[in-house]
C-alpha cells in the first residue's frame, strides 16, 4: 500500500506558506548544509529536496509581492520613466503600463 502525498493544504504546507521570508530561506540553508554534509537514505534526501523546492516556491511569492507592493515602473508618453508606490491589484502591471504608454 503507498502512503499518500500530502495535500497543498497539509498542515506542514499551511505553515511553511505563514513562514517570514527569513526563517524560509534559513531553512533551506539548513536542508542544503545537512544534505550535502549528511549520508542521508534516499527516502529522506527526497523528503529534504521537496521540502527545500516547497520553501524555495514560498520565497519566491514572497519576493514577488514584496517587490509589486514596493513600487511600480510607469513609463510616459514621451518616454520617460518614474517609480511610484505600487497602489494595488487595480493598477497596471510594468508591462501593461508600457503597453498603454505606446497607445497613447
Amino acid at each position: 500500500m503507498n502512503p499518500t502525498p500530502p495535500s497543498s493544504s497539509s498542515p506542514d504546507r499551511a505553515a511553511e506558506e505563514e513562514l517570514p521570508f527569513e526563517l524560509a530561506i534559513s531553512r533551506i540553508e539548513d536542508l542544503v548544509t545537512r544534505m550535502e554534509a549528511e549520508r542521508l537514505p534516499l527516502d529522506d534526501l527526497i523528503a529534504a529536496y521537496d521540502e527545500g523546492t516547497r520553501l524555495l516556491e514560498v520565497c519566491r511569492h514572497r519576493l514577488d509581492d514584496a517587490q509589486r507592493r514596493v513600487e511600480m515602473i510607469t513609463v510616459r508618453a514621451d518616454g520617460s520613466s518614474t517609480l511610484s508606490p505600487f497602489a494595488g491589484d487595480e493598477a497596471p502591471t510594468a508591462e501593461e503600463g508600457s503597453s498603454r504608454s505606446r497607445q497613447r
